[in-house]
């Protein structure tokens, strides 16, 4: 019998099998041959409480697991403090050489799925956005928790574009009042960056409410986002990225050293635009960019 501990962050672990993520994680390990009496998957999550989650990830390398798999560069963080030993796989991880120089040969114990697809998929973002909304001026980016400097190389593409970019943060359901904080502040639009809050849908829906209210133009980092009625998103696949964290523990299992297998970047972006969203707020999308994109929601 083998364990493999997979946490999550925010939603509770009783949906986390039924979830697009872990539906497609435990799908990929049982077509590899790992069934109930072989292999079992120990699924936690912080449940939003984030200083819950190092205790989370001692709990389960004493049960021990062969395997822990986590979301986001804190969780990484908290995983390779306690363990350099036991393989790690990541998803969702930002800016993988910080952990590893050679992303192709990472060495250690650590190894997973980015969420870059590029030095430069921010300033495409801004790009996007900008061409969505030709007056944009003034970008808001809006992120919970800690927030990160911006890039200087997001800095020059706004630059180049004519956008200057502040950053705003806000607490846990509280990014309504940091979207008026950011209009107050000149914001003439938003762009939703990645954070691992907005995997709810409810704690995104917040966000769109205010968004919809100012009638601002925004860019979505969670892939779902345009579904949910914002105007939108150019994002990889995530459940795809789940899938390939499956592999990755499949071939841990049987004797892979994680050190060897490469920290891969997405293999896709897509482009999705919302025009219910753009028409609810006086915007009409250029036809070359309707054109460019992946899904048209009507």
């Amino acid at each position: 019998m083998h364990h493999v501990g997979y946490v999550a962050n925010v939603i509770s672990p009783d949906e986390i099998p039924g979830s697009p993520c872990g539906k497609g994680f435990s799908e990929v390990l049982r077509g590899r041959g790992w069934k109930d009496d072989n292999l079992k998957i120990h699924w936690r999550s912080a449940e939003q409480q984030f200083d819950r989650r190092p205790a989370i990830i001692a709990e389960l390398l004493r049960v021990p697991v062969d395997v822990l798999v986590v979301a986001g560069n804190p969780a990484v963080d908290e995983a390779l403090e306690r363990t350099r030993t036991v393989p790690v796989v990541a998803t969702y991880l930002f800016r993988p050489w910080e952990y590893a120089p050679d992303v192709a040969h990472p060495g250690g114990n650590l190894t997973g799925v980015s969420t870059e697809a590029g030095r430069g998929i921010e300033g495409k973002r801004l790009a996007l956005l900008k061409e969505v909304a030709p007056a944009t001026t003034r970008v808001a980016v809006l992120n919970h928790g800690d927030l990160e400097p911006l890039r200087s190389e997001t800095l020059a593409a706004a630059q180049s574009l004519g956008i200057s970019l502040f950053h705003q943060k806000f607490e846990l359901g509280r990014a309504e009042e940091a979207i008026d904080e950011a209009v107050r502040q000149g914001a003439d639009a938003i762009y939703v960056a990645e954070s691992q809050v907005f995997s709810r849908r409810d704690n995104l829906a917040g966000v769109r409410r205010a968004i919809e209210r100012h009638r601002l133009p925004a860019m979505y980092f969670q892939q779902f986002a345009s579904d949910d009625g914002g105007l939108v998103t150019y994002s990889e696949d995530f459940t795809a990225g789940c899938r390939f964290a499956a592999d990755y523990v499949d071939k841990i299992l049987r004797g892979t050293k994680p050190g060897d297998l490469p920290i891969v970047r997405p293999a896709k972006h897509e482009l999705v635009i919302n025009l219910k969203a753009a028409r609810s707020i006086g915007l009409v999308i250029p036809t070359p960019l309707l054109l460019q994109a992946d899904r048209v929601i009507r």
